[in-house]
């Protein structure tokens, strides 16, 4: 999720890390029925946190993880002070839930609203570029990504991240965010109705995210706010670790 270290700094703030992967992701196996249920993830983190005795945590997402971490705090609202979503995968149910985004962020979700018995297809595409072409090259034709963006995903550290991704990806085959409940389903009630503060984060180069509806939902709703980082893209999180830890430290004292 983070680099040392940002984990390191996290220690050093007396601050405990607990990230558990959505299934298909790392070396984590699939579920064997129907995925497309946000709290069957959000049952599995409160046996984990039964688990480990954590009774209060400031939650953060990644991605396409947002819904399921607002399933988690419709299931625990008591258990967490808030949900810190880095470049949110916000509800998609038509065109105009896409606009200010561009690359597989728009693709895919176009495609799972369309044909989504192309997905697979896609998906396997999308592995056999990044094998020959490599990932500076899938990140600048298929992402579209910022040169901000590229340059990060061209660092070494990064590249045994993804190489890794890739194997569990094909070794398990998972689709990943090809037939995620995110371009599945309405889960817009999971946002409007969440109990805790929601903070979507995105950095100001970032290419791939939905501008205008997190600029709408942060408008409309007085619990969601948007937050946008300077110098950074896509990987937000990475790019300005220290000010992530900074929220959740904050939060974590409500």
């Amino acid at each position: 999720m983070w680099f040392k270290e940002t984990v390191d700094a996290a220690i050093r703030a007396n601050m405990q890390i607990v990230a558990p992967l959505r299934p298909g992701f790392g070396r984590t196996s699939i579920y064997e029925g129907a995925s497309s249920d946000p709290y069957s993830f959000a049952l599995e983190m409160e046996e984990l946190l039964d688990h480990l005795r954590i009774d209060k945590a400031a939650l953060m997402t990644v991605s396409s993880g947002l819904v399921h971490g607002l399933a988690a705090a419709q299931l625990m609202p008591d258990r967490f002070t808030s949900i810190t979503a880095s470049h949110p995968l916000l509800p998609v149910l038509g065109d105009e839930d896409l606009e200010g985004t561009n690359g597989y962020n728009r693709l895919i979700p176009q495609t799972r609203l369309r044909f989504p018995q192309a997905l697979r297809f896609m998906g396997k595409a999308g592995f056999a570029f990044v094998k020959t072409k490599g990932p500076e090259a899938f990140a600048k034709a298929v992402t579209r990504a910022s040169a901000k963006d590229v340059e990060w995903v061209s660092r070494p550290n990064i590249l045994p991240i993804i190489v890794e991704g890739l194997y569990v990806h094909q070794e398990n085959g998972y689709i990943g965010n090809y037939g995620d409940i995110s371009f599945a389903e309405d889960w817009r009630p999971l946002l409007i109705d969440c109990p805790v503060p929601v903070r979507l984060v995105i950095g100001e180069h970032d290419r791939n995210v939905q501008w205008n509806a997190a600029r709408k939902w942060a408008g409309e709703l007085p619990h969601v706010a948007l937050e946008i980082l300077p110098n950074c893209g896509y990987l937000a999180h990475h790019q300005q670790g220290p000010v992530f830890l900074k929220w959740l430290k904050s939060d974590l004292s409500m």
